[in-house]
């Protein structure tokens, strides 16, 4: 094998000027995606040769995400951990139980691919929260960058879509977005790097890659150097997003209330269609921003209404669906969460201080507060600072989940078989959920008892330490 020396080549310098470009620090803690196949063990790689360099602590992890066969993970996951091992990077193994994604995407009516890759961000995260680590780093290349623009652009999407994966976003980067996956083989080949392929890619069982192996090659063929292109289009439509999105942020009218947002309505209306539906997009994603939990999107049709002038107008309530609610009150415009009563779906709540939030078909409202001013009636929980990865979130129950115990975790569904509660139940249980997984089981507002993690509720002798409550209230 080559020497560490004669590996840092131009490629893993241009790693090297990617992490420069996207405002990563020397000296930061990354979590590497790590899957076994040629991108993220290149990345891998590549991080290790410039670690020293960066004066970077690295981790890895690699998702099981309980789909192909068991021989093959088996032996992925033995090389996942030797190559790891080998670079002296410590290796964390997370695995979603077999079947779940498959029954679970069947039951939401959503692509396993689609529910796949959002099982493995909620463990990113959730591992990144426990490792404390800065940023998580992905192997997504200048090839993902070329199918994802084809697939949104079929998809329909806006100039949002279009504008591609960001290379850096939030705690996401991604410093192998502008390299070619014809480059990090060659790379891998000419330093005797093992790699793993995984057999799913090989099949056209997802949509992803019956565009790779069926249409990119027609359109090499039909229209040589369509990537750059593309690549150029997707730069000036992230452009555009970013001009539409500061517009909004510095110039436009709204105004943060208890429950959400207030809109000059006069001013809203004379504002042109496509400004209207990109403002209800912007404050979407303003009050929904939690990493951890994957939300629903909103459809372009349900938002049409907002192009239509005249029914803005005759309207009491414009829109109402997707977990959002945008209606008149006066010459105002208020744009509310609404909790969908859905159990196929559930249901998830943003929890932000000193705010209501009723659960209409729970007959109950929640509120999370710092002070202990509460009704004799309230059923108020008392919750650790310490103990508390903000932001937190009410969600239903999720197949899979679990809540710490002592000695170690159980799964939710054991402890609702153990409340005895019914299975057409289960999927309204409320749960306060952080960073860092369960907090709470509130199975009270039901006629059940609630089931905290363990060592996050607050002794009443310790109030002096109390900076969170949960807020139950029969309405």
């Amino acid at each position: 094998m080559s020497s560490t020396k004669s590996k840092k080549s131009s490629i893993v310098s241009r790693v090297s000027a990617s992490l420069e470009y996207f405002g990563v620090k020397r000296g930061e803690k990354l979590l590497i995606g790590f899957s076994g196949g040629p991108d993220s063990t290149f990345l891998i790689t590549s991080l290790n040769l410039i670690k020293e360099e960066w004066n970077f602590e690295l981790s890895s992890v690699y998702v099981d995400h309980g789909i192909r066969e068991r021989h093959e993970l088996e032996d992925e996951i033995n090389f996942i951990k030797w190559y790891s091992g080998k670079l002296g990077i410590p290796c964390y193994i997370e695995k979603i139980p077999d079947g779940q994604i498959l029954k679970v995407a069947k039951e939401r009516g959503i692509s396993s691919e689609e529910y796949a890759r959002n099982q493995r961000y909620s463990i990113l995260y959730k591992l990144s929260a426990e490792l404390k680590v800065s940023g998580i780093v992905l192997g997504h290349t200048y090839d993902d960058q070329t199918e994802t623009l084809i697939m949104r652009f079929f998809a329909g999407s806006d100039f949002t879509g279009l504008s591609g994966i960001q290379g850096k976003r939030g705690m996401l980067i991604r410093p192998l977005i502008t390299i070619k996956k014809n480059e990090i083989v060659s790379y891998l080949k000419q330093h005797h790097i093992r790699y793993r392929i995984d057999s799913t890619n090989l099949k056209d069982d997802y949509l992803r890659n019956k565009i790779r192996h069926n249409l990119i090659p027609k359109l090499q063929d039909i229209f040589p150097g369509y990537e750059s292109a593309l690549n150029t289009f997707a730069f000036k439509m992230r452009q555009l997003q970013n001009y539409t999105e500061g517009e909004i942020e510095c110039r436009y009218n709204y105004i943060k209330v208890e429950n959400g947002y207030k809109i000059d309505g006069y001013w809203f209306i004379q504002l042109p269609g496509f400004l209207r539906v990109r403002f209800v997009y912007f404050i979407f994603n303003k009050m929904q921003e939690f990493d951890n939990e994957p939300i629903d999107k909103l459809p372009y049709n349900f938002l049409r209404v907002l192009l239509d002038k005249d029914k803005l107008q005759k309207r009491k309530v414009i829109l109402k669906g997707y977990g959002i609610k945008l209606f008149w009150n006066g010459d105002m415009l208020f744009y509310e969460r609404d909790v969908v009563s859905t159990v196929k779906k559930g249901y998830l709540i943003k929890l932000e201080k000193n705010v209501p939030y009723n659960i209409d078909f729970l007959n109950i409202s929640i509120k999370l507060s710092d002070v202990l001013d509460h009704n004799m009636n309230d059923d108020v929980l008392k919750l650790e600072k310490g103990s508390i990865r903000e932001p937190l979130v009410l969600r239903t129950w999720r197949e899979g989940d679990r809540i710490k115990i002592k000695g170690g975790k159980k799964s939710v569904k054991k402890v609702f078989q153990e409340l005895k509660i019914p299975e057409d139940k289960r999927n309204i249980i409320p749960l306060l959920v952080d960073r860092e997984g369960i907090k709470v089981i509130l199975g009270k507002p039901l006629g059940y008892g609630n089931v905290s993690s363990y060592g996050i509720l607050v002794k009443r002798e310790k109030d002096k330490s109390l900076n969170i409550i949960i807020r139950i209230t029969e309405k």
